[in-house]
């Protein structure tokens, strides 16, 4: 599914649900000037229910919205925990249609990182790291998200999940590179249907 197939299909629902709204009020508008109670009643609740519902939708996009740009939540998704004992907290979270990326910077002793990382990210070689990473060539780097150098001997995790064993897509990359001398980690996810 592309992104211009979900922004033409939520568009239409979208045109849809106006006409309706629209045709809902108008007709609770003629109601209340011809002073008929029972078309008020046929049209002000659908109109009622037609208008929570946009505002509940309305209110679920920006708080969707809203959590994506704190740090602490896009930490939580990521790793089903809280940040505690996590300093320097840095994030970049995309997911719109059928992909989305993730991007996670912070500092964490050894032992707090050892409790964190995630289920299924197994230890790599710095070449099957680099390979894995490069079939994400697209990679748009925040500017604080520099991965460390192979001078300092980071330890490199991974997962790459199959058709239909990701977490949130059919196909899944993450990565997470912690440097033990300044004991930075670079957390990076990836998925697409």
């Amino acid at each position: 599914m592309s992104p211009l197939f979900v922004i033409l299909f939520w568009g239409v629902l979208g045109i849809i649900f106006l006409a309706v709204f629209l045709s809902l009020l108008a007709l609770f508008l003629f109601a209340c000037w011809k002073k008929k109670r029972w078309l008020k009643w046929i049209s002000g609740v659908p109109l009622a229910l037609v208008s929570l519902f946009a505002i509940l939708a309305v209110s679920a996009v920006v708080l969707g919205v809203l959590q994506s740009m704190r740090p602490t939540a896009v930490f939580k998704q990521a790793f089903n925990k809280s940040p505690t004992a996590i300093t320097n907290l840095h994030s970049k979270y995309w997911f719109f249609a059928d992909s989305g990326e993730m991007f996670l910077r912070f500092n964490c002793a050894p032992q707090k990182l050892a409790q964190i990382i995630p289920p299924g990210l197994q230890k790599a070689d710095p070449a099957t790291f680099n390979e894995m990473i490069g079939k994400t060539a697209n990679i748009r780097n925040p500017d604080w998200w520099t991965l460390p150098s192979s001078a300092s001997r980071p330890d490199y995790y991974l997962r790459e999940s199959s058709i239909g064993n990701g977490r949130w897509f059919q196909s899944e990359t993450e990565a997470l590179i912690y440097d033990p001398v300044t004991q930075t980690a670079f957390y990076y996810f990836r998925g697409i249907d």
